[in-house]
């Protein structure tokens, strides 16, 4: 499996540090296990909605559409790392690729 390597600080690392919070704090504000803010601050999972709205209602600046557009932008980076530019995956392109070779043999 490819792990995923994407830079970007996370919405919630940027919370967290813009006021100066430990991940205990920013777990605890948002009503969830300092495990879970762990996976939540690295990129490894995704928010639920409820964590959403609860991140929302504690920190009134922070909006939907700021989520929105940091989600769509991850999303758009992992559909291009691993699957490419025409939907299929690498995998779905090499088989292919044989395939087209057999048939030209």
């Amino acid at each position: 499996m490819q792990k995923l390597n994407y830079d970007k600080a996370t919405l919630f690392e940027d919370l967290r540090y813009d006021r100066r919070l430990t991940g205990k704090d920013m777990a605890e504000k948002l009503n969830i296990t300092p495990g879970t803010y762990s996976y939540l601050e690295r990129g490894d999972t995704w928010p639920s909605f409820g964590t959403i709205l609860k991140t929302l209602e504690v920190f009134p600046d922070v909006t939907f559409e700021g989520f929105a557009k940091y989600y769509e932008e991850r999303e758009d980076y992992i559909t291009r790392t691993f699957v490419g530019q025409s939907g299929r995956t690498r995998r779905q392109k090499a088989r292919a690729a044989r395939e087209l070779q057999r048939e030209s043999s």
